[in-house]
């Protein structure tokens, strides 16, 4: 092998492993879950509080990787590999800025925020030994998960800028809550086989097409959401039905067998492609 040769080998392998870190530390969902908050901060013409979207960086971090990992938290795995040390030690850090960030907040945003963090400890824990945590909780998972990033992506940006709800934002929550089943749907539909039959998810219930189906229909009503609490304002209107139509087509290709970052990439990624169009229109309009 020429040094040409070994040197782009080792190239492709370091962007590989930069990569699945990436991946596999949550930073890439949790940059999505930030392009939701800006979404949230955009569509209202409200400024980005800066404390809120690094703790929701950092949060999310902790959180997520708290519910992959906590088989190896609770010891039940063997040895830990280095990168799966480097990536709680990367967890560690963040959560300790997002407690410095959690302090910076008011002090709805605070509760708003702690009632999440109490979902997502357990989704995965349970004090009972013999009981069910709430991801175990029947037909449950999806809608535990849609709830708890619909307020920290849509709630905690209003909350923390003093913005009184009224009906309006209700339902543009319930807006946020519809679109963000269609995402987890892919993933659903990626674990069928893999999940236990009692958690019951929607594709268990019903089956894959029919579960597109729904998502489908999910994807109707977020858009005539749209239409509705919008009026005459074009570019959340356009912004909106793009990414619903961006979501259909992913959600229409999902399989039972996955490539092995279809979900964990591109799925998550939607988000990120809903941020891009805004600032895309905006520019147009």
């Amino acid at each position: 092998m020429g040094y040409e040769q070994y040197a782009y080998f080792c190239a492709v392998k370091v962007m590989h492993t930069l990569f699945r870190f990436y991946i596999n530390s949550s930073i890439h969902l949790s940059l999505a879950v930030v392009c939701l908050v800006l979404i949230s901060y955009y569509y209202q013409n409200l400024v980005p509080d800066l404390y809120l979207i690094l703790f929701v960086f950092t949060g999310s971090i902790c959180g997520y990787n708290f519910i992959k990992y906590f088989d190896v938290l609770k010891g039940k795995e063997k040895p830990i590999q280095n990168t799966l040390k480097l990536i709680l030690g990367f967890t560690l850090l963040c959560f300790l800025f997002a407690v410095y960030f959690f302090i910076q907040l008011s002090f709805l945003a605070q509760f708003s925020a702690f009632f999440c963090g109490m979902l997502t400890f357990f989704y995965s824990y349970t004090f009972n030994p013999k009981g069910k945590n709430l991801r175990n909780l029947e037909g449950g998972k999806i809608f535990i998960i849609a709830s708890a990033c619909s307020i920290v992506t849509f709630l905690l940006p209003l909350l923390q800028t003093n913005v009184k709800l009224d009906s309006f934002l209700i339902f543009l929550f319930l807006q946020r809550f519809v679109f963000i089943l269609v995402v987890l749907l892919p993933f659903e539909i990626r674990d069928v086989k893999n999940d236990a039959i009692t958690l019951g998810t929607i594709p268990q219930k019903i089956g894959v097409n029919k579960a597109k189906v729904l998502g489908g229909l999910f994807l109707v009503l977020f858009v005539l959401l749209s239409f509705r609490l919008y009026g005459g304002m074009w570019i959340n209107i356009s912004t909106d039905v793009s990414i619903a139509i961006i979501a259909a087509l992913f959600l229409g290709f999902s399989k039972v067998p996955q490539q092995k970052y279809y979900a964990s990439f591109w799925v998550e990624a939607i988000p990120i492609f809903w941020l891009v169009i805004w600032w895309l229109i905006l520019m147009v309009f």
